[in-house]
């Protein structure tokens, strides 16, 4: 009997460490450094353009990810490390459209629309003015944390 009940304390003393590593090993795991490009890619006109060719570029390491525009000219680059990003957009019988190198920070859902214009692939467009950055498809907030609070002084 007592033999019994040492073997059983035993193995709930090693199964609390066990489930307590367990549940932290799959939070941690949930912790990946990554974010995600998205957007819409339309016409001069403002018609979505669909099939589009689309290459997400890290512009640090040169590492392209592709995909291609939806019926509805949306697309959605997942798990991508954060750095900073340039999307690239190609579509017959269009200019080739490329955006001005955008930061991807943790849990960010970058948002990169394009607007293509008629001409050929051989020419290219260069987006140079962007709208400033503002989380649209996560709703969580964020403030930056420094080692110093910020004081005020009234005069």
């Amino acid at each position: 009997m007592k033999r019994t009940t040492n073997a059983r304390l035993r193995w709930r003393v090693l199964a609390l460490p066990i489930c307590f590593i367990l549940t932290l090993q799959s939070t941690l795991l949930a912790q990946d450094a990554t974010g995600k490009v998205l957007g819409t890619i339309t016409d001069q006109n403002g018609a979505v353009v669909p099939g589009a060719k689309i290459k997400v570029t890290n512009t640090a390491t040169h590492i392209s990810h592709e995909t291609t525009s939806d019926k509805d000219g949306n697309y959605e680059v997942i798990a991508l490390p954060i750095g900073t990003y340039q999307v690239t957009v190609e579509q017959t019988g269009f200019k080739k459209s490329v955006s001005e190198p955008q930061p991807l920070q943790i849990n960010q859902a970058l948002r990169i629309d394009l607007k293509l214009e008629t001409g050929t692939v051989a020419e290219q467009v260069t987006v140079t003015a962007a709208a400033p950055e503002i989380e649209t498809v996560n709703h969580t907030l964020g403030q930056s944390v420094t080692s110093r609070p910020l004081v005020f002084v009234r005069k």
